[in-house]
């Protein structure tokens, strides 16, 4: 699968405009780009059903996957109850959060 608005993209232009807007130099950048346009992107790296048994006990005990990890059941509990409340998304409610605490 290919995105056709890619194929036709100056590559590098593209990284620099991309750098240029960062402030810096990005590691794999280009590679990522190249990727891109050749249609190799959505790998899934770890598929779900492959973790281990820790993680399925942590999961059966209440714990709730996040991009990155998992949050304690405690913690997930506490997530329920923010989104309960009118948080919009998991991600407004843990930043939310955040910002509460470090008040």
């Amino acid at each position: 699968m290919q995105i056709k608005g890619l194929q036709n993209i100056d590559l590098e232009k593209m990284a620099a405009a991309i750098e240029a807007d960062a402030g810096q130099k990005l590691l794999g950048l280009r590679e990522g780009l190249e990727d891109a346009k050749a249609g190799r992107f959505g790998a899934v790296h770890a598929p779900r059903g492959k973790q281990s048994a820790y993680e399925n006990r942590k999961l059966q005990a209440g714990a709730q996957r996040i991009p990155g990890g998992l949050l304690s059941p405690e913690a997930s509990a506490a997530l329920q109850t923010l989104l309960e409340r009118g948080a919009p998304s998991k991600v407004a409610a843990i930043n939310q959060a955040l910002i509460a605490a470090a008040h």
